[in-house]
């Protein structure tokens, strides 16, 4: 148990679901991370080392820019095709993971000697059943999602290239932008499909867990991961009551989870914006919402804006309905101006 009767919940994320999902995808990111294009790159750069010394600039004819967009689309088929193959594994990953952390959490905090006869009256679904419901990965927006490889990435090393001619970027500045395109983006993307993917796997299968017990549970307690990357709205919603069959709906690679409540047996949790206040300001502003918009925290601070504000409700065009950060002036307005600097 963590302070305050809180389940050690990040914990359980750490030991299982980053354990996982590293066993899943590890081979796969490597492979992609193998295939950067360095011999490309190379050329890309020593071609903008000569343009520097000449004094001239890229032009989107540029034999090297054009060598560097066919290769890079090439291998953006074969990322895709990597990605592809694992997707289903990592949907069918978060689902089984579903079947065996629901209960574990559900026993969090409980005596041994009382967690016998939750046991036994534990349901789990039929693993069939479950599958045919969290499919993902069988939708056209999953497909939709996959072919970014081939348009979204692609089309940002072209507007790199446009959009560095037009703003009359200097050779080595092209060619440093386009290799944060061509060998960072594929990576990331990658990452953030294939883990929210398993997270939303994940709680769906927690969800009809939960569902499937509900003549012995009352409800969950949503958990959010509470360290230095958490987003407002997560630390806001943390602490907070989900009925059952309500899913934790978080934005992609958001990290929330959920513990489930037995009946008869009452969760003391300390809520998001509690843990923020036990915290030194000086740890307040190293939290990302923070560090990455001060202001926000100015505006909390004053009193202007409260926890539930930074709440946005949105929907995902793969995982459905999703929350987020709200940004300062989507809660203020034009009065977020003035938090931008430190009265």
């Amino acid at each position: 148990m963590g302070r305050r009767g809180q389940p050690d919940i990040r914990a359980v994320i750490a030991r299982q679901l980053d354990a996982d999902y590293i066993a899943a995808t590890n081979a796969t990111f490597a492979a992609i991370q193998r295939d950067n294009l360095a011999a490309s790159v190379a050329s890309l750069e020593e071609r903008a080392r000569q343009l520097q010394e000449q004094g001239a600039r890229f032009t989107p004819d540029d034999p090297a820019l054009i060598a560097l967009r066919t290769d890079f689309d090439a291998a953006l088929v074969r990322h895709q095709q990597r990605i592809s193959d694992i997707a289903l594994n990592v949907q069918e990953l978060g689902v089984t993971e579903a079947q065996t952390l629901t209960l574990q959490k559900a026993l969090l905090g409980i005596p041994d000697g009382l967690a016998g006869p939750i046991r036994a009256a534990w349901n789990n679904p039929d693993p069939a059943a479950l599958a045919r419901l969290v499919s993902y990965t069988s939708s056209p927006a999953f497909d939709a999602s996959l072919a970014r490889f081939g348009t979204g990435i692609a089309g940002m090393a072209q507007n790199v290239i446009l959009g560095g001619v037009a703003a009359g970027w200097g050779p080595l500045r092209t060619a440093r932008e386009l290799r944060r395109v061509v060998q960072g983006l594929p990576i990331v993307y990658s990452n953030s499909l294939m883990r929210s993917l398993q997270l939303n796997s994940y709680r769906d299968a927690t969800t009809l867990q939960t569902v499937a017990n509900a003549d012995i549970l009352e409800g969950s307690i949503r958990i959010a991961a509470l360290d230095l990357r958490t987003c407002a709205a997560c630390i806001a919603l943390h602490g907070t009551f989900l009925a059952v069959g309500e899913r934790v709906d978080d934005h992609r690679n958001g990290r929330c989870d959920s513990v489930p409540i037995v009946k008869g047996r009452g969760r003391n949790i300390q809520t998001g914006p509690e843990w923020f206040d036990t915290l030194s300001p000086a740890e307040q502003t190293r939290l990302a919402p923070f560090r990455a918009t001060p202001a926000k925290l100015n505006a909390l601070n004053a009193g202007v804006v409260q926890w539930p504000d930074f709440v946005q409700q949105g929907v995902d065009p793969l995982f459905g309905e999703v929350v987020s950060e709200a940004s300062l002036s989507g809660i203020l307005g034009e009065g977020a101006k003035q938090f931008y600097v430190r009265q």
